[in-house]
C-alpha cells in the first residue's frame, strides 16, 4: 500500500508540480579597478528543465525591488543560444551595477520598474510561462560568492 501511495504521490507531483528545478543561486560582488568602472552584484540561476524551450520560457526576475527581464541559457559562454530539451541544465544571469554620475556620487543604473506580481518572502521571484501560463518560483536564499575586485 505505501508503494502505490508513493507511486501515485510522485506522479502527481511530475504533472503538476513546478516545470523548473531550481538548483543554486549565487550572488557576487564586483569592484571596477577604477571609481568610473563602478560597482555592482552578479546573480546566477541555476535551473532543471523540466521541458523543452518549445514549453517552457523563463522570462522576468525580480531581486529584491529591482526588476530584470532574463532569458535561461544552457551555456552562459553562448548566451545566444536560447534552445533547450528537457533534462537541461539552464542558467539565468542578472546583476545590478552602480556608477558614479556626473557630481562623482555613485547612483544604481536602473532599468525598467516592474512591480512584482505578488509578494514573496525570499531573496526572488523567478517568472516563467509553462505552455503559456504564468508561473512563478521563490528563491528562498542566494550562497554568496567571494566578491571581485578587477585590477
Amino acid at each position: 500500500m505505501k508503494i502505490v501511495l508513493a507511486s501515485l504521490i510522485g506522479i502527481i507531483l511530475l504533472c503538476f508540480g513546478a516545470k523548473v528545478k531550481f538548483v543554486d543561486a549565487t550572488s557576487q560582488d564586483w569592484y571596477g579597478g577604477r571609481y568610473e568602472s563602478g560597482r555592482g552584484t552578479d546573480y546566477v540561476f541555476t535551473l532543471k528543465a523540466r521541458g523543452g524551450s518549445d514549453k517552457l520560457v523563463i522570462d522576468k526576475l525580480w531581486v529584491d525591488d529591482d526588476f530584470y527581464e532574463v532569458k535561461a541559457v544552457k551555456n552562459l559562454a553562448k548566451r545566444s543560444e536560447l534552445d533547450f530539451e528537457k533534462k537541461d541544465t539552464l542558467y539565468v544571469r542578472a546583476g545590478k551595477k552602480s556608477q558614479p554620475d556626473k557630481d562623482g556620487q555613485m547612483v544604481t543604473v536602473k532599468g525598467k520598474n516592474v512591480k512584482p506580481p505578488k509578494e514573496y518572502d525570499g531573496v526572488a521571484l523567478l517568472a516563467y510561462t509553462w505552455k503559456g501560463k504564468r508561473k512563478y518560483m521563490e528563491i528562498k536564499e542566494f550562497r554568496v560568492l567571494e566578491k571581485i575586485i578587477y585590477p
